[in-house]
């Protein structure tokens, strides 16, 4: 339940404070004063209304897991701020306005006066009464609508699916002929560049070796001073080594076609610009051979998936079956106990009807619902909120406890029609709390909490009421005596 709101400059609303009880909460007072606008500005809390509010607070006393969210804190604070634009908080931490619906669908219920009982909200409460197993039903229905997803995709790949085909194996064609190796490149390179040295290397080994036609003269001088010619004969053999490995690989490079070696580094410089690297094409063309044998398996696939979405259509079929089943007989619950309640709220008897339909995320059932084979469409205002009233009472041991708003439940409405529906709001009060506004005496005679809304020089004020206040409201609102309002009073307690 929402157990504190605090209001700075809402409107006419300077600042506010209120303490809430788990119960009927009534709020009452002149036209214009602005209880409307306190009640909208309650809910922007919790983002079903836009609000000029410029701090706007609610303390919740709900257990809800917000982890997931990162989320944490033991109490649970909405707040929503409005400076330059409007930002909203949990726990003070700044979330979006659509993590904050989605939060608050568990926490509170607004039924204003144009909202209609939908097809959905009929089957969510059979499904809740006759306990059956929709939740399970819709994820795998889910499952079967992205099956069905996949095949649309690949039935719209197979369209285009030749042409990519063959250009996939033009490119691989071309890769597949080059067929580039990591760290060719560089090779190359260094190849170009020995054979561009062939010439120079060669008339420096033929310079070189005019040193050995002194290598006698040099043994010679190194015998006739006595000194070990050991070094001399190491570094002359080393020299040879390196001389005739310097010409071999002249002799081989003389082999190669520098031409060839040219035309290799241009198309391996073209796929290096093209990819980055030699590694990265690599991957690249991977990727293509992968999507590639998937194309070419695309008829398969698409069989298995046509194979896989029958049986699971085939399931879901089955199990829709078993939930139309539950629901038939949650219906007869459903139908009886609105009729009771309807019957209190002085309107005829109304009635669900299912019918069969194509299978969807809700089953194979189709609802239809008429008050005394009247199209709700045609309903007038004050019936339309009595029925919506008797439809909440009907299931109300099967639902989350719950804050729950009423926007002029008791609009065009008078006499018993009035007292019924005081009657149904203190039953719903045992499960929901309740905020309603109201014009009339009947609700203030049930009413756990009743709040006044006065204005007065263009400033808002609002005040909780003991007996003795509420008594001088009632006289306010029947244009009659205090004593005259306590008789009045005492009369509608009794009924």
């Amino acid at each position: 339940m929402i157990e504190r709101v605090y209001i700075k400059n809402l409107l006419s609303f300077k600042e506010v404070e209120l303490n809430f009880k788990d119960s009927l909460i009534l709020f009452t007072g002149p036209s214009g004063a602005g209880k409307s606008v306190l009640i909208k500005g309650i809910l922007s809390i919790f983002g079903v209304f836009e609000s000029e509010g410029e701090v706007l607070e609610a303390i919740v006393n709900r257990k809800i897991n917000l982890e997931n969210i990162g989320i944490v804190g033991d109490e649970l604070i909405f707040k929503r701020v409005k400076k330059n634009k409007v930002r909203f908080f949990i726990n003070n931490q700044a979330v979006s306005k659509k993590i904050v619906k989605e939060i608050s669908k568990d926490i509170i219920s607004y039924l204003g006066v144009k909202d209609e009982i939908t097809s959905k909200e009929i089957l969510r409460v059979l499904d809740l009464i006759g306990k059956s197993e929709i939740k399970e039903f819709k994820k795998e229905f889910f499952e079967l609508k992205q099956l069905k997803n996949r095949l649309k995709e690949i039935k719209k790949r197979e369209k285009i699916a030749k042409e990519r085909i063959e250009f996939i194996k033009f490119e691989l064609d071309r890769f597949y002929k080059l067929s580039p190796k990591e760290g060719e490149f560089e090779e190359l390179l260094e190849i170009k560049k020995k054979i561009s040295k062939i010439e120079k290397i060669t008339q420096s080994a033929l310079k070189a070796e005019e040193i050995f036609e002194f290598e006698g003269a040099v043994y010679q001088f190194l015998r006739e001073v006595n000194k070990n010619e050991d070094f001399f004969s190491n570094a002359m053999n080393e020299l040879r080594v390196i001389i005739e490995e310097e010409k071999s690989k002249i002799e081989e490079l003389k082999e190669i076609d520098i031409e060839e070696v040219l035309n290799r580094l241009s198309e391996l410089d073209s796929l290096i610009k093209r990819f980055g690297s030699i590694k990265e094409a690599i991957r690249y063309f991977k990727k293509k051979e992968e999507e590639l044998r998937e194309l070419e398996n695309l008829s398969f696939t698409k069989e298995n998936l046509k194979k896989e979405i029958q049986k699971k259509e085939i399931e879901l079929l089955k199990k829709a079956k078993n939930i139309s089943q539950k629901r038939k007989e949650a219906l007869k619950t459903l139908n009886a106990k609105m009729n009771y309640f309807l019957k209190k709220l002085h309107l005829n008897e109304a009635k669900i009807t299912l019918s069969k339909k194509e299978l969807s995320e809700d089953g194979v059932d189709e609802v239809k619902f008429n008050l005394n084979n009247t199209d709700l469409k045609n309903l007038s205002t004050g019936e339309m909120n009595r029925l919506k009233m008797a439809f909440l009472a009907s299931w109300i041991e099967n639902g989350d406890k719950r804050s729950l708003f009423l926007d002029e439940i008791d609009a065009n409405l008078s006499g018993d029609e009035l007292k019924s529906v005081a009657e149904v709001l203190k039953i719903l009060s045992k499960k929901y709390q309740i905020f309603a506004i109201s014009h009339h005496p009947q609700l203030v005679a049930v009413a756990n909490q009743h709040f006044l809304v006065t204005k007065e020089n263009e400033i808002s004020k609002i005040k909780e009421l003991d007996e003795d206040e509420k008594i001088k409201e009632i006289a306010r609102i029947i244009g009659v005596s205090k004593e005259k309002a306590k008789e009045y009073l005492k009369e509608l307690i009794k009924d």
